[in-house]
């Protein structure tokens, strides 16, 4: 009676009262399956997807044999969750694991399986599930069409094809299956291994075994032995007669080259052309793109038409790739972007300059956010001389890809800085600030700057306002902000676009060209003062709690013209940027923006310890610091520094593009280093440490220490780290690995227990005790703990003293020498 009561009250869409009485059901009576499956139904209509999952499997464990119910469950789970579908996998996987638990014959349970496999990134375990698949439902060709797949994204595709040969050689084997088993389209596939794995001697010998097999002339194996060309599939006869075994009438016209679909010739086309034969001429042609047959062939078959045009070009063959461009560029869904830049490269390398811009301006008027067709074409007006519509261009590649792409340098952007700050309107003449009030203002600014940093609540007023009124009319001097320079500033990416924006930025501004034409004062304030103020205030606003305040005013310091030439001027806009980020515990900005210096003065070692130091000195948790972003940008680094110290050979290998240098000398001139650099080595090393990567740590720190095999400081990273990772649930040998630690930090310890500073030595005790007293053994800890008490004393900058104390503290505790611990207590612990 309650169950039919709830389904009516579900009809009517009384959803809340329709649940508390299946919940009532359910309490009376777990068992009830019925209960269980409304309420997943309500839970879903009520936008609670996990309890509804949650329901259906209940209601599946109640009939385990009932393979339905894990379908359900798996298909709710797969099609019902919408964008959560990545989220709720595993629960599709857990029912199709069940329904091979209770059916081991189920083929759509295995199949549901190994698709979850797939989706989750699991390939290896999906493959396994295949082989049961196949092993069930052998030579099926939708699942080794599956296969095929999950191998290429493997890139391993040598267990498809042997499924395949296997799955080939049995069709072949048994009658009438050629027609109902095995079709043009499974030998595309079967084809595609080959290509991908770029065995093409192979995939020709294998296209035409089956294409034979397939027109029914199995039997002219002869063909096997024409390895150097392919006129079993010409059009006509005449190079055929040539071959002795070749009798003409015994087979139709139509099984030799007519027979061959276009799609499969198109691909053997290509395979020749990877081979570098000639004979790939007489494929394409088939294509017919000048349309001599009159069939309009290109039209019929656009998209191969522009896959041969695509590896025309990519063979530098640019003429022959036109010819199949051409007729592309007739038929209107084919005309895009993306094939007026194509057509426009070919022109390019074949010197037709002219019919490249016209083809580039194609493709901006179809796509006018595309940025690679004003990049080229802005090359184009480059080399002839036209410096302007150049820069334009390339200014308007800039602003599309800062619309497109959120900033490099900031891989999140804090929520309070979603958007850009929109320049301030600039006021006219008649408002600008009088020279009365401008010398009043300067004077406010001079006579309250002591009180206002040591903390006057009534000078730092009236220097804040006097400092907000005059850096807005700075602001306000349209000559500080031209347009160039602003579009100049968000060029993303390095490379020859911004190399060519860098460039034609010189040529083009005054200010560039000429950098005496950079005033050294405005309104006889020097341009350093200026830049004094816009400091001073950013850091008021900071301490202040108004972040984003201050975060606009060292931008708009940055964008100043007067400043962003300066190297100087930079390096201290930068850095006044990170102590705002520093005073609003603003981590992500203050990393972000830290990797100026890293940038700027690559390679230079006091740039990768200001990186550290600021990360240290930050009271934000370490997510930043070990965070994905600044892993790559740091490891990209190493890898710049390691493309020059490698021989060719090396760098072929294991480079995939040549390294990017970003920093220059005060002549412009690029710096490329000579040596490893030991800061950045480590640098890199500590972040993976903080993500508890020990292994991969370890490989930067040897390198480190190859470099400088007497650095305590090397030493005693080496062994924490083995340490570290020694202390992890799986480890392999957590003996060899704690005694490597050791043996570091003994290391350590015999070199800075000799320094002549008593603070290295407290230092050096200190971190021995603290050592054995992380692996549980305070018997050798407390000696070490003792010569720190010992030694310690008054006027010592780092006094590890109070440390050592609790630490001893804690061990007599636990150890049960209450008597010992209050003593320790009484002489060191108590102020």
């Amino acid at each position: 009676m309650r169950l039919s009561t709830a389904s009516q009250m579900f009809l009517r869409e009384e959803y809340h009262e329709a649940k508390k009485l299946a919940v009532e059901i359910i309490a009376i009576n777990a068992e009830t399956l019925e209960a269980w499956t409304l309420l997943a139904t309500i839970w879903k209509e009520l936008g609670r997807i996990e309890y509804a999952i949650f329901c259906l499997m209940f209601a599946a464990h109640m009939r385990p044999k009932h393979l339905e119910m894990w379908f359900n469950l798996a298909e709710f789970a797969l099609e019902e969750t919408g964008d959560k579908r990545s989220d709720f996998l595993f629960h599709a996987q857990f029912a199709y694991a069940a329904a091979i638990r209770n059916d081991t014959t189920s083929v759509k349970a295995h199949i549901g399986k190994a698709r979850c496999y797939v989706e989750r990134g699991k390939p290896t375990n999906a493959l396994k599930e295949f082989h049961a698949i196949l092993d069930l439902k052998p030579h099926d060709m939708e699942i080794l069409e599956e296969v095929a797949m999950l191998c290429i994204d493997m890139n391993n595709v040598t267990p498809a094809q042997e499924l395949y040969r296997k799955s080939i050689a049995y069709l072949r084997g048994s009658p009438d299956t050629t027609s109902s088993s095995f079709s043009w389209t499974d030998v595309d596939i079967y084809l595609e291994l080959y290509g991908y794995a770029r065995q093409y001697d192979e995939a020709i010998k294998e296209l035409k075994s089956l294409a034979r097999w397939l027109l029914g002339r199995e039997e002219e194996s002869f063909w096997d032995d024409v390895t150097a060309d392919d006129r079993e599939w010409d059009a006509s006869n005449t190079r055929r007669l040539a071959i002795d075994a070749f009798e003409r009438d015994k087979y139709p016209d139509s099984s030799y080259g007519p027979g061959l679909p276009i799609e499969l010739r198109v691909k053997l086309g290509l395979y020749r052309l990877h081979l570098y034969s000639p004979e790939y001429k007489r494929h394409f042609e088939f294509l017919d793109p000048e349309n001599k047959t009159g069939e309009n062939r290109v039209a019929n078959n656009p998209s191969l038409c522009r896959k041969v045009a695509d590896a025309f070009s990519d063979f530098s063959l640019h003429g022959s790739a036109l010819r199949f461009y051409k007729p592309l560029k007739e038929i209107v869904e084919e005309n895009t972007a993306s094939l007026n830049i194509q057509m426009g490269k070919s022109f390019l390398k074949e010197k037709f300059e002219d019919e490249a811009e016209e083809r580039f301006k194609e493709a901006i008027r179809l796509d006018d956010s595309d940025t690679e067709a004003r990049e080229l074409l802005a090359s184009i007006y480059d080399a002839r001389g036209e410096e302007k519509s150049a820069f334009d261009l390339v200014n308007q590649v800039c602003e599309r890809k800062r619309l497109q792409e959120p900033e490099p340098d900031l891989p999140r952007p804090p929520p309070e800085r979603k958007k850009r700050r929109h320049r301030i309107k600039l006021a006219s003449p008649s408002v600008r600030m009088t020279p009365e009030i401008l010398e009043a203002q300067c004077h406010t600014i001079k006579t309250k700057l002591e009180g206002m940093r040591n903390g006057d609540a009534e000078a730092t007023k009236m220097w804040i306002a006097a400092a907000q009124l005059l850096t807005q009319e700075f602001r306000n001097v349209p000559s500080f902000y031209p347009s160039d320079r602003s579009s100049m500033a968000r060029v993303y990416g390095v490379g020859d676009l911004s190399l060519m924006a860098a460039r034609l930025g010189a040529e083009l501004s005054d200010y560039a060209t000429d950098p005496k034409n950079i005033p050294e004062n405005y309104r006889d304030i020097s341009v350093s003062t200026w830049l004094d103020i816009f400091m001073e205030y950013a850091i008021c606003l900071a301490k202040r709690g108004e972040q984003q305040e201050s975060y606009e005013i060292v931008e708009a310091a940055s964008e100043a013209i007067v400043f962003c030439y300066s190297r100087e001027y930079k390096f201290q806009i930068h850095l006044c940027w990170c102590l705002c980020a520093l005073i609003s515990s603003d981590d992500h900005t203050l990393l972000a923006i830290a990797r100026f210096f890293l940038k700027d003065y690559q390679f230079t070692t006091d740039a990768y310890r200001v990186f550290a130091a600021l990360a240290r000195m930050n009271n934000a948790p370490v997510s930043w610091y070990n965070s994905g972003p600044t892993q790559k940008f740091v490891l990209r680094q190493i890898k710049i520094m390691d493309y020059t110290l490698v021989d060719e050979e090396s760098r072929k290998q294991n480079f995939v593009e040549k390294a990017a240098y970003s920093a220059v000398d005060e002549n412009g001139r690029l710096i490329i280093n000579e040596d490893l650099d030991i800061s950045l080595l480590m640098l890199y090393g500590y972040i993976l440490s903080t993500n508890n990567s020990f292994q991969y740590a370890l490989n930067y720190f040897l390198r480190a220490y190859a470099a400088d095999p007497y650095n305590p400081m090397i030493h005693l990273t080496l062994g924490l780290t083995y340490i570290h990772d020694a202390l992890k649930r799986q480890i392999e040998n957590r003996q060899h690995s704690i005694l490597r630690g050791l043996t570091f930090i003994l290391r350590y310890y015999d070199v800075r227990s000799e320094s002549q500073l008593i603070e290295e030595r407290l230092e050096a005790h200190y971190n021995v005790a603290r050592t054995y007293h992380m692996l549980g053994l305070v018997h050798l800890a407390l000696p070490y703990y003792w010569k720190v008490l010992n030694e310690g004393g008054e006027d010592i900058k780092e006094d590890l003293t109070i440390d050592a104390a609790y630490n001893m503290q804690t061990i007599y505790m636990m150890s049960g020498n209450a008597e010992m611990a209050q003593s320790i207590t009484r002489e060191f612990l108590v102020i």
